[in-house]
């Protein structure tokens, strides 16, 4: 088997991926943006390859010696939205944690509400007539009950507000903690206000 892109194996199975040298081929999203060693941040050194540096074939008076020299390259190439910042830039803005796909298809007409503390999201996707909440967990969002429907063609979503507890509460706290939602739905023919609940230990929103 000729492997194309660094693979190794005797069918290419194994491929380079978190091993300290950033490969182009494998810096995409379906292979972890190559284990993480496109970025400063994620990046772990191994054995055969130093984070941020590259190796460099150099001329010999030998010529039956091939010298390699190591040569610091930096992370220009970082793309893992987890680690936004471009290399040697300390101000600037840096994802928290992993994007949430919406359901609309278009371009336009999804609105998102964060909660005080940080940690509740809510979605909302009027043309759709549907809003769904998520809770930040670790580096990733998780959602919250069932998704909450409004009535037809009512722009259900169109305004939203959020109440959650203070988030000095939240540190103190294990667990989910209570979110109360209003949600206006403003149409061409039907407009109206409604308000969920969600206590911790349920496992659906009550209006």
């Amino acid at each position: 088997c000729q492997c194309k892109n660094g693979e190794t194996g005797s069918l290419c199975q194994v491929i380079p991926v978190g091993d300290g040298s950033c490969d182009a081929f494998f810096n995409k999203q379906e292979f972890g943006y190559d284990g993480g060693d496109c970025c400063e941040a994620s990046c772990e050194s191994s054995a055969d390859h130093q984070c941020g540096r590259q190796e460099f074939a150099v001329p010999s008076d030998d010529v039956e010696t091939v010298q390699v020299d190591s040569v610091p390259v930096g992370f220009p190439f970082c793309r893992d939205p987890l680690y936004g910042c471009k290399y040697g830039e300390t101000d600037c803005w840096t994802p928290t944690s992993t994007a949430i796909p919406l359901l609309i298809k278009k371009s336009s007409g999804a609105f998102v509400t964060l909660s005080s503390n940080g940690r509740t999201i809510v979605v909302s996707e009027p043309e759709l007539d549907t809003i769904r909440v998520f809770d930040q967990v670790d580096s990733g969002w998780v959602q919250r009950g069932q998704t909450l429907e409004g009535e037809a063609k009512s722009r259900f979503g169109t305004l939203v507000a959020i109440s959650t507890l203070p988030g000095s509460v939240v540190r103190r706290r294990s667990g989910r903690v209570p979110v109360i939602i209003a949600v206006a739905a403003v149409g061409r023919t039907v407009n109206y206000v409604e308000v969920y609940t969600f206590e911790p230990h349920g496992t659906i929103w009550v209006g």
